[in-house]
């Protein structure tokens, strides 16, 4: 339906003198707001909730353009048609005549159909109706809404955003002031003013927008599906309410222009409501948008919450279905066999009130009875729990204003491909909703701690199931210490416990077991491998390693039921999916081999890909996945192999600043591998991390684990030996025993050149520069460096050049050449920023911000202040100190005190 259709149907209806007497317009809104009358569609203009139509009408003493809706509570709207209001200006006649109408209502009240009433600003609306020609007033609209929420002493001009509304608000008050001042004699004041702009709203008739697209559906829905499939005589019929109601001024209630269009008057109370109360209680997602005739899947894990999900969208559209609201449980995951379809068609004919003797026997006739009545209708159904397309497909209506809401684990391909269906994939709470969840769940007697509360969200993952659960037991026992409930928490078994209150419908293992029962073996044995792999997110060519046999379909079939989410580059398991996996493994010895064995093959396939890899660059989600499965490898009989990935993983886990990840994996490392490491790996293990310690800023530890690799080995191991040394000269350096250092790097470049090792020697080249630089030799100190330079240069080692390079210009700084450390800072910045090593571009940043603070050039030293400070936030653990110190520094503009280190 468009204009064009309700200008054809309105000559039809009144044989073309109704248009001539120029009331055309004022009938199709008549129309339109009687549409909203007899299907129960609340006025939404300015009201919060809405507000029910009692009747719609023209009463004594308005002009002939206007139209009156009296709404259930006592409000009342006084509609002014005005088609095709083009301009905002002073000069426009419609809006003049729009605004002259208003004062007069504002300072006489409004006629009603019991008498005059003031001006309610709270309850009454004064609505100006164009259509799409008056297309350069649908701005005020929101200039309207935004002054009902201004406070009376805040200048209007605040409402407005644009120069057009600023334009539209000058023109509107000068219009409200002369008509004032023409109607009363006096000038009307600021608080008048704003009380009845607060009163006014502006709307258009447009059957492209979305009430009234809903209104077109509503006039098919109120004709005789036989003889008026187009609704045209359910517009004539409401267009001649409207001529009669403006030539005669009167009124007819919902339930008269009911009776004329052949329906029945019906309250709202008699329409069946089947829906399922909400879960008390409800934290509300982000829902569809309210619709005339919604069509939803909602999809998601087990737990997700879906059902709850389902209902509050399906209260959120009652009233856009004032036919009813249906519900049932297809049984689709859970004990018991599923529901057919021809037996939710019965349940849903009973749910729609029809007689046993209108039900026929046969069951394809009683399915084309439930659609009949479902098409011809404006009901919602809910079809929860559903396993599959096959069953729900021959429920959906086909044509209509009914709308349905399906809720199911699967994915339902079958369904999305045939059907125009919205999909609402569900996944866990954030964090923000989950702890609501939980603190409204564990009661207003609980007090919970926020380190109780993380703990307990840990367990959850966001899912709402879990969260009630253990708000539940929270409950349940009020004297009990949320520690008593947490302390087996660190098992997969032990978080399953937690969340199971014994019962079928209050246990996420029970969730669980029924959402793979019908799975097939090769699926279920998927299932159990994936969830039970060291990582939880893997890539499509390590779940092949992994499963070995039918892994794509398998997975597919998994993700189909939204039992794994898919990624950018493969698939992952929520953690209580996981728990339940490694759980089934405790029962099935046979299973648990397996495991054992395609995780062996993993360990494997990520030792491949780190030695022919060895990049640089690891994505997050690429080291989280080699660190969890090196760490698997350790304690499970992969030790060569876990050991393969951990070597290729250091430089990675340096350059990206994460310390305290790759402290943890090499104490692991030595943890598991202790006892069966050869000593020149055991040295290698300690060695680098003594490395790693240093770096993060922890150099009594980085000292205690460089003599340790040093103990372990013999004199013959000369390379192993000499490479100790280095480290522990670096280790004294950084705790300021520059003497000592020395003492350790002519050890190590001893050692080096016995093995004719290049890259050694430079190393303790540079290292011996710097000490000797700090204990003021400083022509030893930069022959030194520079022969370090030449050396890594050659290898083309760009790491090591820039570190020796580094050295060099602090030497210089500390000669008090600024300039010539400024162009070689410069030069060890870019290989830094080439080789994606933050740590040591953040040391440079501010070893640059120095030396251009000492040649006089401020702007350029606080521009490399703040880009180290925020650089600082990105390394693996934060230094709050040296955050601390370059906030102060970049906030008075002064030259920090430092103490240079070496590499």
């Amino acid at each position: 339906m468009d204009e064009i259709d309700f200008r054809a149907w309105a000559a039809a209806s009144s044989g073309g003198s109704a248009a001539a007497s120029g009331i055309v317009f004022q009938a199709q809104v008549f129309a339109w707001w009687s549409t909203c009358a007899v299907m129960g569609i609340p006025f939404q203009r300015g009201y919060r909730d809405g507000a029910d139509i009692e009747a719609v009408g023209s009463e004594t003493g308005f002009p002939i353009d206007d139209v009156g809706v009296a709404l259930k509570g006592g409000g009342f709207v006084l509609i002014q048609a005005k088609a095709g209001m083009r301009q905002i200006s002073t000069k426009s006649k419609d809006l003049r005549d729009a605004v002259r109408q208003a004062v007069s209502a504002a300072e006489f009240g409004i006629p009603t159909f019991d008498g005059n009433r003031q001006l309610n600003p709270e309850l009454d609306r004064l609505v100006i109706v164009t259509n799409e020609d008056g297309a350069a007033t649908f701005m005020l609209a929101g200039m309207f809404a935004r002054l009902r929420g201004l406070p009376d002493h805040a200048p209007l001009a605040s409402t407005t955003t644009t120069d057009p509304e600023r334009h539209a608000l000058h023109v509107l008050k000068e219009l409200i002031t002369q008509e004032w001042r023409d109607l009363k004699g006096t000038e009307p004041s600021l608080a008048r003013i704003h009380a009845l702009l607060r009163c006014m709203e502006i709307t258009r008739l447009d059957f492209r927008e979305p009430l009234g697209a809903d209104l077109g559906g509503c006039l098919v829905r109120l004709a005789d599906p036989q003889t008026d499939r187009t609704g045209m005589n359910a517009f004539r019929t409401l267009f001649d309410f409207g001529i009669r109601a403006a030539l005669e001024r009167r009124w007819f209630s919902g339930e008269d222009m009911l009776r004329a269009l052949g329906r029945q008057a019906r309250s709202p109370g008699d329409a069946p409501n089947h829906l399922a109360p909400l879960p008390y209680p409800y934290i509300p997602r982000d829902a569809p948008p309210v619709q005339q005739r919604l069509r939803l899947l909602v999809t998601g894990a087990p737990g997700i919450g879906k059902t709850a999900y389902a209902v509050s969208a399906a209260h959120d559209h009652a009233d856009y279905h004032p036919d009813g609201q249906l519900m049932i449980d297809l049984r689709g995951f859970g004990p018991g066999r599923s529901m057919t379809s021809d037996e939710a068609v019965d349940e849903l004919l009973r749910q729609m009130r029809v007689s046993e003797d209108e039900i026929p026997s046969h069951p394809s006739a009683r399915r084309l009875r439930y659609l009949e009545i479902l098409e011809n209708g404006r009901l919602l159904v809910v079809l929860d729990n559903v396993s599959d397309s096959e069953i729900v497909l021959p429920l959906l209506p086909r044509r209509g204003s009914s709308g349905f809401i399906i809720t199911s684990r699967s994915r339902l391909g079958s369904l999305i491909s045939v059907a125009d269906v919205e999909i609402a994939d569900l996944g866990p709470l954030p964090p923000s909703a989950s702890r609501d969840l939980l603190i409204a769940m564990s009661g207003p007697s609980r007090e919970l701690s926020p380190a109780d509360v993380d703990s307990l969200l840990k367990v959850c993952g966001g899912i709402p199931l879990a969260l009630r659960l253990i708000g539940a037991r929270l409950k349940e026992s009020p004297r009990r210490p949320v520690s008593h409930f947490t302390a087996g928490s660190n098992t997969p078994a032990g978080r399953l416990d937690l969340l199971d209150l014994g019962e079928a419908g209050a246990s996420v293992r029970q969730l669980y077991a029924w959402s793979i029962t019908d799975l097939s073996p090769p699926v279920r044995r998927a299932f159990t491998l994936l969830g039970a792999a060291p990582a939880p997110h893997l890539d499509d060519a390590a779940i092949s390693a992994l499963l070995r046999e039918n892994s794509r379909d398998s997975v597919l079939s998994l993700y189909r039921l939204n039992l794994v989410e898919e990624l950018a580059d493969g698939y992952m398991m929520h953690d209580l999916l996981r728990d339940y996996a490694l759980w089934q493994l405790q029962n099935d010895p046979l299973l648990a081999a397996e495991h054992v064995a395609a995780n062996q093959r993993l360990v494997r396939h990520y030792r491949d890909i780190a030695k022919a890899q060895a990049r640089p660059h690891w994505s997050s989600e690429e080291l989280v996945r080699l660190l969890s499965v090196a760490r698997w490898g350790m304690g499970h009989g992969s030790w060569p192999d876990a050991f393969a990935i951990v070597d290729a993983m250091i430089e990675p886990l340096w350059r990206a600043g994460r310390f305290l990840s790759c402290v943890e994996m090499l104490r692991s490392t030595l943890h598991e591998g202790e006892h069966r490491l050869p000593s020149a790996t055991h040295s290698y293990v300690r060695r680098q991390l003594a490395i790693t310690l240093r770096r993060a800023k922890r150099p009594d530890e980085s000292l205690k684990e460089a003599e340790l690799a040093l103990s372990v080995l013999d004199e013959e191991q000369v390379s192993a030996r000499a490479d100790a040394h280095y480290v522990l000269a670096v280790a004294h350096t950084h705790l300021g025993d520059h003497s000592r250092a020395a003492v350790e790097y002519r050890a190590a470049l001893h050692g080096f050149e016995a093995t004719a090792d290049q890259s050694g020697m430079a190393d303790a080249l540079n290292g011996l520069g710097w000490s000797n630089a700090e204990l003021g030799r400083f022509d030893e100190a930069l022959v030194q460096c520079e022969r370090a330079v030449v050396i890594h240069r050659a290898l083309n080692k760009q790491n090591e050049r820039a570190a020796d390079l580094d050295s060099i210009a602090c030497i210089h700084q500390m000669c008090d050449n600024p300039v010539s450390a400024l162009l070689i800072f410069r030069e060890c910045l870019d290989i830094y920023r080439e080789i994606g090593h933050l740590p040591n571009e953040v040391r440079t940043l501010e070893s640059l911000a120095e030396c251009h603070e000492e040649v006089g050039d401020r702007a350029a030293a606080l521009e490399c202040w703040n880009l180290a400070l925020a650089l600082h936030h990105r390394i693996e653990p934060v230094d709050e100190n040296a955050v601390q110190r370059l906030t102060e520094i970049i906030r008075s503009a002064n030259r920090p005190l430092r103490s240079v280190s070496p590499t």
